[in-house]
């Protein structure tokens, strides 16, 4: 396939997916091409399967016009995450329906064992769904740590002690399908463009609140990652000079004040609940300790937004975190010390959006890379 037509199924494909259902002459319109290219790219996706007609439709002259739309089950994609709680697994359609999820702690963090259980999982979830080797568009794998995402490899992470991990060829060798690398919070920021809250956003960051706290950037419609795959460490922005001691080896960084093991820390010295549900029923129960310790992680954290905006003059920032932690406790002091930090709130208009963390969140982020990839081939499975 040359390159021109490779980039005209792209197009073809994008535009429909962003404005389906939509006909052929509405697709010349919206990318430019010729009604001849738009054509021939779309007999061609139909003929693979990867479109289907929908229906018909009169334009302004009265003559009808076929719609178009993807057909989500032509693929499917593998999505792997590394998460607190082990190795989360999805196999999602085209749309990013979760058709098969599992989950297992994991093994150990040497690499081979990671890549072990991964081979294992994907297997497990093809048992549940009969899916040809030719139906699988790819595998994508979301890890902490910073990434460079070309090249598939683990550059440094702290959580599970790696540095310079090639994990994408060792994917794809063990699998035989295309892999894709990506750092957890960046595919979680992907799979919100494509299919969560970020939807209609240009500029936006998905910032998450777990055991650690990161965040995934985008401008302009592009993940953003820096030179070296570092971005988005929102977790180590400095909130209190001499603070408590981080997991990074420094002092004063919004993790060691806010993620989830330092409100817990917090609860247990005042002698609070020292697990989340229970921390938070007892702020609900009404509590002014346990309400405290919330308002004051939200006050850290809306602060460090209001930071962020300042940088990047973002449209929206969504919020990921347990629902325990993001009580209206938490939301309240983190919106108003937002506001109140904010040069810039009156006139940019912010969006602050909260995003439930459920167990497919992180994996279906993964996937996203493999659709991502998939779309960007002209629809090609390998």
């Amino acid at each position: 396939m040359s390159s021109g037509t490779r980039s005209a199924l792209t197009t073809v494909l994008q535009t429909i997916r962003q404005h389906s259902p939509v006909s052929r002459a509405s697709l010349t319109r919206m990318t430019g091409l010729s009604p001849s290219v738009v054509s021939t790219s779309t007999k061609q996706l139909l003929e693979r399967g990867l479109l289907e007609e929908h229906g018909i439709h009169q334009d302004t002259l009265g003559r009808p016009q076929v719609l178009l739309k993807i057909n989500p089950s032509h693929a499917v994609a593998f999505g792997m995450a590394l998460t607190w709680s082990g190795l989360h697994a999805v196999m999602t359609d085209l749309e990013g329906t979760v058709l098969a999820s599992h989950a297992v702690p994991l093994v150990s963090d040497a690499p081979d064992q990671v890549i072990a259980q991964c081979v294992a999982e994907m297997a497990e979830l093809r048992k549940q769904h009969k899916v040809r080797n030719k139906d699988i568009a790819g595998v994508g794998l979301a890890l902490p740590g910073w990434i460079d995402s070309e090249t598939g490899t683990c550059l440094k992470s702290t959580v599970h002690g790696w540095n310079g991990v090639q994990f994408r060829p060792l994917l794809e060798d063990a699998l035989g399908y295309p892999a894709f690398v990506e750092n957890d919070a960046n595919a979680l920021a992907v799979g919100e463009k494509w299919f969560g809250l970020a939807k209609h956003y240009e500029n936006y960051a998905v910032v998450t609140l777990v055991d650690g706290i990161g965040a995934g950037i985008y401008t302009y419609n592009q993940l953003y990652r820096g030179s070296r795959g570092a971005t988005g460490e929102f977790g180590h922005i400095n909130i209190a000079i001499d603070g408590p001691a981080c997991t990074c080896g420094k002092r004063g960084c919004l993790e060691a004040l806010a993620s989830i093991p330092a409100l817990l820390q917090q609860a247990a010295a005042a002698g609070l609940p020292a697990d989340l549900p229970g921390l938070t029923a007892a702020a609900v129960s009404g509590d002014p300790k346990a309400q405290a310790v919330f308002e004051t992680a939200g006050r850290y954290i809306g602060y460090a937004l209001s930071t962020l905006n300042h940088i990047l003059d973002l449209q929206a920032i969504i919020i990921t975190a347990p629902a325990d932690y993001l009580n209206p406790y938490l939301k309240e002091a983190l919106e108003v010390s937002y506001r109140d930090n904010s040069v810039l709130f009156a006139d940019t208009r912010m969006d602050i959006l909260y995003q439930e963390e459920d167990s497919d969140i992180w994996a279906l982020g993964a996937a996203s890379l493999a659709i991502q990839a998939f779309y960007e081939r002209g629809g090609v499975i390998r």
